[in-house]
């Protein structure tokens, strides 16, 4: 925290608050409609070696890859005067079992995938847009190395 922190106008924070909520909404309905096309996707275009659920919560999708679980979460994030979501990507630790981030990308108002450098990736108006997020989270999850760092070690 910063003396700044506590010398915000309340009345702006409630307009910038409402902004937020706004776009993350808005940005969730985009990815959605992503998510739900990836489910046809997974057994028709990729002979059902991928299959995802989308969480009752909208804020996260499940998926299976060549028997590799992953998962993609959402949270809203403001970056100065823009909104984002932010969406992290997690395969599924071998041993423990616990989720382990693999990477992360936002996600603006207007359905653009970006870096966290915030550079445009992927455009909200390509045609394939949903194939080409669907086969870079894919991609991205079997390149994973989800194994314990010990493991990795030659034996003695």
């Amino acid at each position: 925290m910063e003396k700044a922190d506590f010398d915000y106008d309340y009345d702006q924070f409630r307009s910038e608050l409402n902004k937020v909520t706004y776009a993350y909404k808005r940005i969730k309905d985009k990815l959605l409609q992503n998510f739900e096309h990836w489910k046809e996707l997974g057994p028709k275009f990729l002979s059902d070696q991928l299959s995802v659920e989308v969480g009752e919560d909208g804020e996260s999708v499940a998926g299976l890859v060549v028997g590799k679980h992953f998962s993609i979460s959402l949270t809203p994030l403001a970056i100065e005067n823009d909104n984002y979501a932010l969406a992290v990507l997690s395969t599924v630790n071998l041993v423990s079992k616990l989720p382990v981030e693999i990477d992360r990308f936002l996600v603006s108002i207007n359905g653009d995938v970006l870096s966290m450098e915030r550079e445009v990736l992927l455009d909200w108006d390509n045609e394939y847009q949903s194939l080409k997020l669907l086969v870079a989270v894919a991609r991205r999850v079997i390149r994973a190395d989800s194994a314990p760092v010990q493991s990795r070690l030659p034996a003695p």
